[in-house]
């Protein structure tokens, strides 16, 4: 079995590299860059960039061709005043290019962390942080508690209990990824938190339909677990570190059998091994996963 990694669940992964922003979030398309989400009050909005336009270029530069990790860089090191060459859909399903705007980037702080709506405070409210997550639900003493739901600006949902600004109780999380070649990326869990991680005991469903469930801790699997991959091959015991570690059963596809011990995702000692096409068992000793 290949080793098993567990995506780690990071509501504030995109910390702010410098203070001034265009204002929005993107994702990778064919065609170039896809503009997400439009932060209220932006730059971008003031621009009027709407969520689904694309961004064809940037200045003097192609966003088709850099439509990868170099995009961040580009953004980020544009000057303040900038043109965008913006594309749209045609009733064909294309893309072409459209009206260029002039966008004039801003502190961060004019447009985020802000209370949007209602009391949060002590109450209930809609607050956008400096990442450009924005939460609403319940808060107290100036920090998310009780109920609430978020989405992060890469597209992270949470939706569930808080204790002092971290997930603590239960809740469901959630990436859906769109746009272009990321789908295995997706992911969703709903189970227990414990300072802002998972814990507990969950399911935790990967973007290729494989799927755990059992006891986590601190984001892993970790106790007492049943997968089920995406070749329909099943594992039922012992996890450490979100992998294999202890005492379990292992069957495949076509029905064989294997029951022992696991040192990280492979075999080891004395197995038994059941073969479903000629109904037999026996036990064999095994290293590094592999038959003595």
């Amino acid at each position: 079995m290949k080793r098993i990694t567990l995506v780690l669940l990071l509501l504030y992964a995109s910390k702010t590299m410098a203070q001034l922003s265009f204002g929005f979030t993107y994702k990778y398309a064919l065609e170039g860059v896809e503009v997400e989400v439009v932060f209220k009050n932006s730059p971008a909005e003031k621009a009027g960039i709407k969520e689904g336009d694309f961004i064809l270029m940037v200045n003097d530069t192609v966003m088709r061709v850099v439509a990868n990790e170099r995009t961040a860089n580009v953004f980020a090191t544009a000057p303040v005043n900038s043109k965008f060459l913006l594309g749209y859909y045609g009733e064909d399903g294309e893309v072409y290019r459209g009206k260029t705007v002039t966008i004039i980037k801003e502190e961060r702080s004019n447009f985020l962390n802000k209370c949007l709506e209602g009391n949060c405070t002590t109450g209930t409210g809609k607050h956008i942080d400096m990442e450009g997550t924005v939460y609403e639900g319940n808060f107290k003493n100036g920090k998310r508690n009780g109920e609430g739901k978020c989405t992060t600006a890469n597209n992270i949902t949470y939706d569930g209990e808080w204790k002092d600004n971290k997930r603590e109780g239960t809740g469901k999380a959630a990436y859906q990824v769109k746009g272009y070649d990321f789908s295995n990326r997706s992911w969703n869990y709903e189970g227990t938190w414990k300072n802002d991680m998972m814990e507990g005991t969950g399911k935790y469903v990967f973007g290729d339909g494989s799927y755990y469930t059992g006891q986590l801790k601190e984001n892993k699997f970790e106790g007492k677990g049943f997968m089920v991959l995406k070749d329909s091959t099943t594992y039922d015991g012992e996890w450490k570190n979100s992998e294999l570690n202890g005492q379990g059963v292992m069957v495949k596809k076509n029905g064989d059998t294997h029951t022992g011990t696991f040192v990280n995702n492979k075999l080891e000692g004395t197995v038994t091994v059941f073969t479903k096409a000629t109904n037999t068992t026996i036990t064999r000793e095994y290293k590094n996963g592999k038959p003595l």
